[in-house]
């Protein structure tokens, strides 16, 4: 026979690529007969040869190295290839540059009664009125009324009657 031919009078070139194909992150070339072998490309950018030199090709996590994420308004999320650019917790907007902050003070998060309620940059805070104590949000309760009675800050005297009324102490 002849190398790297085959058939009845070794006129077909044997097709090695088919034979003992490179990772599917690499391009193969077959060498033309009477030449016998292959060629196996570099990795798919994207892809590195791993580390054993077995020509598997492996993700390369792109967020761990510079990429093209704004630190401040992205989170980078590593895919197979590749990376994205998603906006960070408390923004909108498909990723990148166009990433806005959310008004969650808009959306009714705070007590609406008795705490006001402050948008910052990816986040918020609710703070209770004076006279109130608690998370001041709506999900956890809100703001409750401090009884000033049932504490020693109402300022009555020892022999003197507390009464609540509307956040205050009267004798």
């Amino acid at each position: 026979g002849s190398p790297g031919r085959t058939g009845r009078v070794c006129s077909e070139d044997i097709d090695e690529c088919a034979l003992y194909p490179c990772d599917p992150r690499r391009k193969c070339v077959d060498h033309a007969a009477p030449e016998t072998g292959y060629t196996c490309s570099p990795c798919q950018a994207g892809y590195e040869d791993d580390r054993n030199s077995s020509g598997i090709c492996t993700n390369v996590n792109e967020c761990l190295g510079k990429n093209s994420c704004d630190s401040v308004l992205n989170e980078c999320v590593d895919t197979d290839g590749s990376y994205e650019c998603k906006c960070a917790l408390g923004l909108t907007g498909s990723g990148g540059s166009d990433c806005k902050d959310i008004d969650e003070c808009t959306g009714g998060v705070c007590d609406a009664t008795f705490s006001s309620c402050t948008n910052t940059d990816g986040s918020y805070r609710c703070a209770c009125q004076r006279g109130y104590n608690g998370t001041g949000l709506s999900a956890t309760g809100g703001c409750i009324e401090i009884n000033v009675c049932a504490t020693t800050a109402h300022g009555c005297g020892d022999e003197a009657m507390c009464q609540r009324s509307a956040n205050t102490s009267t004798l």
